[in-house]
Order: structure tokens, then C-alpha cells, then sequence
């Protein structure tokens, strides 16, 4: 079931002093879930990753919403790169979890594509929940880094290639 989406944001800032400015990206994560009040968090690659079995990307819900507010964004979710071929096509995705209304959510992020001919797309990728089919002693050593353990999607493969450190976009 698809639960949200994710879109490309930018914003042009002006330093003080500076001639021209410079344009800042990020990954802004739309959820849209039955039962919840709409809301959005930023994904931000995992900077900090050491190990693989340490998330590709984290997601993070804005603490400062009020002007003057000074407080850490709170990590909400954890992702891992992957890949399967399905229908003889090689795809790349997403997997991981997501903490809503005190409960983890397994979560998969795919490229938006089109679903009837004619439908325009305006963002990158769709953001679904997907059935958690792991048991209790199969855990692969998969760690979020806001909690204590993490168990991954049996579809999970490691990544293949490195990171832009830009931030901007998901490789695939």
C-alpha cells in the first residue's frame, strides 16, 4: 500500500556578503497515512555509515518547527540500498523501517513510474509498506543507527557502488 512519496526540494540561500547564491537539495519524504495527520521528513545519506549492515540513508522528522527552536531532528526511519530482478529486469529500491505512532513500519521506496497512460508523475519516488516476512531468529546483523537492532528485508543485497556525497538523489 502506498503510504507517501518522495520529492526533490531546493531552496536558493544568499550568504551574507556573497555575490551570488548557491542552491541547496535535499530528498523531502511526503507521508499520506489513513488514520494520521499528514507529514513530511527529510532523507539524508547515511554519512556515518562504516559497516554495511549500517543503513544507506536515514530519515529524519524536522524537531525545529518553530521559530527559534534549537533542538536535534529526531531519526524516524533507516534504509538500505538494493536490487532484485523481477520480470527479468533488474530493479534498485529501498527497504527498511519507519516509526510510526509507536510502531515500526517496514517500508520499501521505488522509482514512481506512471500507473495508466496519460498520468503525470511530479515526484521521484513512491514510498510503500511492505509485509515484514522475517521471523524472530533470523536476524542478518542489519543495525539502525537510533535503535538498538534491526532486522532487514530478505530482498536486501548489499550496494554495489558508492554514494555521491551529494545528498540530492537516490541512485537509481
Amino acid at each position: 500500500m502506498q503510504i507517501g512519496f518522495v520529492k526533490q526540494e531546493s531552496m536558493s540561500v544568499k550568504d551574507k556578503g556573497a555575490a551570488e547564491s548557491k542552491v541547496i537539495k535535499w530528498l523531502e519524504c511526503n507521508f499520506r497515512i489513513a488514520g494520521i495527520r499528514p507529514f513530511s521528513a527529510k532523507m539524508t545519506p547515511n554519512k556515518r555509515k562504516e559497516k554495511p549492515n549500517q543503513p544507506d540513508f536515514i530519515i529524519y522528522l524536522r524537531a525545529n518547527i518553530n521559530k527559534g527552536d534549537s533542538f536535534r531532528d529526531i531519526a524516524i526511519g533507516s534504509l538500505w540500498l538494493g536490487e532484485k530482478v523481477i520480470d527479468d529486469v533488474l530493479k534498485k529500491f529501498m527497504t527498511g523501517s519507519l516509526e510510526v505512532a509507536f510502531t515500526k513500519v517496514s517500508i520499501a521506496i521505488w522509482k514512481a513510474e506512471p500507473r495508466f497512460e496519460g498520468e503525470v508523475v511530479n515526484y521521484l519516488y513512491d514510498i510503500k509498506t511492505m509485509q515484514d516476512n522475517q521471523d524472530n531468529n533470523n536476524n542478518q546483523g542489519y543495525q539502525d543507527d537510533y535503535s538498538h537492532s534491526q532486522k532487514s528485508p530478505a530482498s536486501y543485497q548489499a550496494p554495489q557502488k558508492q554514494m555521491d556525497d551529494d545528498g540530492d538523489e537516490i541512485p537509481f
